[in-house]
């Protein structure tokens, strides 16, 4: 728990200590969450808990989480209603949900 907070501390830039915040902006809760998810899982992988190592340095171990992260890879004109999804077909994503 401890080197998440720190985790989220250190993420703090200048904006967000010139305007006296004590978290970083949420705009930025990508990049805080993966300073986050780097720091617990090389806390992990030190204490021999991780499963697999994503590597044994900060660069190393964020491109690795980096690299998995997920992405809504929206457009920036799409509307939460028309999302594209190949897997589903566009009637289905406008057909209301039925309840049993």
């Amino acid at each position: 728990f401890l080197v998440a907070a720190e985790a989220v501390a250190n993420s703090l830039d200048e904006a967000d200590l010139r305007a006296d915040r004590i978290l970083p902006h949420p705009d930025r809760l990508r990049e805080v969450g993966l300073n986050v998810a780097t720091a617990v899982v090389l806390e992990a992988q030190k204490q021999g808990l991780a499963g697999q190592s994503l590597g044994r340095a900060w660069p190393e171990v964020r491109a690795a989480l980096q690299a998995r992260m997920w992405s809504p890879n929206l457009l920036p004109d799409t509307v939460h209603k028309n999302v594209s999804r190949p897997d589903i077909s566009q009637a289905a994503v406008a057909a209301p949900i039925s309840h049993c």
